[in-house]
């Protein structure tokens, strides 16, 4: 199991749940299980309609973006911890 930090709104769609595990060996079969866990209002905050990843959301992988490594096909194992939170922005 791959365990998953949920930060900022995204909490909101969780159920105000800010950690859950997974069962999963890539990012998008995380996101896919949480998807299928939190239903359709956590899949419209973090997914645009073609299924790819809100420009909105982070996803980090023990710290690391995964924008840096292999996108949604970044591996993930129980030694990993993912993290989604909001980007932040500002002036």
């Amino acid at each position: 199991m791959v365990p998953i930090r949920f930060f900022g709104p995204i909490v909101g769609s969780t159920n105000g749940e800010k950690k859950t595990e997974v069962s999963a060996t890539t990012v998008a079969e995380a996101i896919q299980k949480l998807c299928a866990k939190y239903g359709q209002g956590f899949a419209d905050r973090i997914l645009n309609s073609d299924r790819s990843l809100r420009a909105s959301v982070l996803v980090l992988v023990n710290g690391r973006d995964i924008r840096f490594l292999k996108q949604l096909a970044t591996e993930i194992g129980q030694n990993d911890e993912v993290s989604l939170l909001p980007v932040v922005g500002g002036g």
